[in-house]
């Protein structure tokens, strides 16, 4: 098309253009409407696939509109996709699932005001089964989307982050799926009520390696009580928990990290129950909503920030059709307790501890945690970084014999013996006590590592 002068109205003065194929002429506001007809049916899907901006958009298809017709023609477009409430009721995709459902929230700002994302997931499917905005995370709003859910999709599980009013709508909709705290949220919170990577890098050598230990300590007997296969085991790993907290003077971090456990202690069952439920231990750590939440946030920060509330949903449900089996096609299947040991903790695996806590042989839990790419020793698997990084720190000091590295590192006598010969030779001069073990720099274990 091309100028042809203005066009008088009662309005005033309107451009009007010429079709230079059939010389018909339009108005301007004809004119935007008959170049949105000339765009591509699939423009949202190049959009939401290229993770481009609208000018990106524009500038990839080539044509000659303006940024707002392009939007507009976008969102005309998604108008047109069913939602999850239509696509819930897919024979296809209800022949997926596995029925153990996992869900969170998390704020997102549009317009200037906040709101909720709400993402439900089927965990062995990895099936995306809701996602909507809130007003606001109150259990009635939560109830209302579950209660659409529950019509089609009826879970024996529901993994949770223990938010009291997921926990509360949860409970009224599905009263009898068994409610289980999420892994992958309890691993989180660990990490940020006792942050001790953090913490072994800075305090070095100023009297705090006790406290790290002891931190350790408890992180992996909470982690071996979450994982106990029956209430006989869980028992035994809770009492040494509360051992801890009477024998030793526990920092105030410490003392409220091991309360706050046990007031939530029922919503970690004995994985008998949720294996007989037809779960899986893997299945308890539902990082699929956390990852969920993060692509929409990413959409949204690549738009500029969602502007209008109901432009937000039609783009974010446009992303999840497009979307929907993404996670699904690239996640491998990978054996149980590997899958397992690879997401534990950022330094270390109480090998021993988590076989008696689910009954898994120790022999096992090491074949598993090499192909999970840890670090293997006799009783522990240390993550390969917090690995790496511990043998740097020792290689730049170079501490005398095992008692000093272990102040040093924040581990116990055993541990750091164990982690140290994997790198070097120890040598026991006169006795066997591992205090006092010499490390020989000279000599090292390289094919072990």
């Amino acid at each position: 098309m091309r100028t042809k002068g203005y066009s008088e109205t009662a309005r005033g003065s309107v451009r009007v253009y010429k079709c230079k194929q059939c010389g018909r002429h339009f108005r301007k506001t004809y004119a935007r409407s008959w170049v949105a007809t000339q765009l591509p049916s699939d423009i949202w899907q190049s959009y939401l696939n290229n993770k481009v901006t609208i000018a990106g958009l524009k500038s990839m298809l080539g044509v000659n509109v303006g940024k707002s017709t392009l939007n507009r023609a976008i969102i005309r477009q998604l108008k047109q996709l069913p939602t999850w409430k239509d696509l819930i009721k897919d024979p296809a995709r209800e022949a997926k699932w596995g029925y153990i459902m996992g869900m969170d929230t998390t704020s997102i700002k549009i317009g200037g005001k906040k709101y909720v994302y709400l993402h439900v997931a089927d965990i062995p499917s990895r099936e995306h089964l809701a996602y909507t905005l809130l007003t606001s995370e109150d259990c009635q709003s939560i109830k209302n989307v579950l209660l659409a859910l529950k019509e089609h999709y009826e879970p024996k599980i529901v993994v949770v982050d223990l938010a009291k009013e997921i926990l509360k709508a949860v409970k009224e909709v599905f009263p009898d799926a068994i409610v289980q705290g999420c892994l992958f949220h309890l691993k989180q919170w660990l990490n940020k009520q006792l942050p001790t990577k953090k913490a072994i890098k800075i305090c070095g050598l100023k009297g705090e390696m006790h406290k790290i230990h002891t931190w350790l300590k408890i992180k992996n007997l909470i982690m071996c009580v979450a994982l106990s296969w029956d209430e006989n085991r869980q028992a035994m790993f809770i009492n040494q928990l509360r051992g801890i907290s009477i024998s030793q003077r526990l920092d105030k971090r410490a003392q409220e990290t091991v309360e706050h456990f046990f007031q939530n202690l029922d919503f970690y069952n004995p994985l008998y129950r949720i294996v007989f439920a037809g779960g899986a231990p893997r299945f308890l750590y539902n990082n699929i909503c956390e990852r969920a939440m993060r692509s929409v946030k990413e959409l949204g920060a690549r738009m500029g920030g969602f502007k209008k509330l109901e432009n937000a949903k039609l783009y974010i449900n446009g992303f999840w059709f497009l979307h929907s089996n993404v996670n699904a096609q690239k996640e491998a299947h990978v054996p149980e307790w590997q899958a397992v040991l690879s997401f534990f903790f950022a330094e270390m695996v109480e090998l021993n501890a988590l076989s008696e806590a689910t009954g898994v042989s120790a022999e096992a839990l090491r074949n598993a945690a090499t192909k999970a790419g840890l670090i293997v020793t006799q009783n522990h698997a240390f993550n390969k970084q917090f690995f790496d990084e511990a043998i740097e720190k020792i290689l730049q000091t170079k501490p005398k014999n095992v008692g000093e590295a272990a102040k040093m590192l924040g581990l116990s006598l055993d541990v750091a013996a164990e982690l140290l010969s994997k790198r070097f030779k120890l040598c026991f001069p006169n006795t066997l006590d591992v205090a006092n073990a010499v490390i020989c720099y000279t000599v090292t274990n390289e094919t072990e590592h």
